[in-house]
């Protein structure tokens, strides 16, 4: 939807690949932290927090929602019961405030929002940020 509106929005999967990162499914998130990425890309991706970045943006979906679309994507049931224990441990959360103070970190609530609420949130934040930055 932000490419939709003039936002551009990578996916780090595909810069990943680009920057010969990614072997089968499988990122080297050393190798794409070491890559150059240009300033003030935005990147989407369950694991762009680990990547250098300047502010952090983290969705969090009802484990219902989650499960049914990591079904829906092919997944193990291994596979998702471990990015629902992810989520519920809140580890990217975690994980982000190794690279960030949390006054850079931008969580949130897709639970009782539908897709264009948190589509204008998120716009909102990154409108913000960019405001900063200039």
């Amino acid at each position: 939807m932000l490419n939709e509106a003039g936002t551009e929005c990578l996916s780090a999967d595909d810069i990943a690949r680009e920057h010969g990162c990614m072997e089968g499914d499988v990122v080297d998130i050393d190798c794409l932290r070491n890559s150059s990425i240009p300033e003030n890309t935005i990147l989407e991706s369950h694991y762009s927090h680990s990547l250098r970045c300047s502010h952090i943006i983290i969705l969090e979906a009802p484990e219902e929602l989650v499960i049914q679309r990591l079904r829906e994507r092919g997944y193990t049931e291994d596979k998702i019961s471990g990015n629902i224990d992810t989520q519920l441990s809140g580890i990217i959360y975690s994980e982000s405030l190794d690279n960030l103070p949390s006054t850079k970190i931008t969580r949130i609530d897709c639970n009782v929002k539908d897709i264009n609420a948190v589509y204008n949130e998120v716009r909102s934040e990154i409108k913000k940020i960019m405001e900063t930055k200039s």
